[in-house]
């Protein structure tokens, strides 16, 4: 199993000379390889100006057949709940992915009235 990490080349399509080539050949070679898997990490924004969607759509064509061999995941979702308490609200965000044949696991990372301890004892909190 491999991990591609993307930090900050998503969303920040940035100025000069920046790794999203070399991170879009890296993905295209990968997903021919047997048995692979793409794990997307989306935040949660509307999927028309989800970042993650953009990329992968550069980077794999239109169409969307990526898809078929994609797992979603929409980390952070904790920020978008105050947006979307009821569950007509949850349902209507969540239409523009449904209809697209995305369907993300939702991730919420637990939030500590502190946040500043040292990442030992952060991570024995979360």
């Amino acid at each position: 199993m491999r991990f591609v990490d993307t930090p900050g080349i998503i969303s920040n399509k940035g100025q000069g000379k920046g790794n999203r080539q070399d991170i879009q050949d890296i993905l295209r070679a990968t997903m021919k390889k047997e048995n692979t898997k793409l794990c997307v990490l989306l935040e949660p924004k509307e999927f028309s100006t989800n970042p993650s969607i953009d990329f992968c759509d550069e980077t794999f064509g239109g169409g969307r057949q990526w898809t078929e061999n994609a797992i979603f995941l929409m980390t952070k979702f904790d920020k978008q709940i105050l947006d979307s308490r009821t569950g007509s609200k949850a349902n209507k965000f969540f239409d523009e992915f449904r209809a697209n044949n995305i369907t993300p696991h939702l991730v919420i990372t637990p939030t500590l009235p502190k946040e500043d301890l040292p990442l030992a004892d952060l991570f024995k909190e979360r």
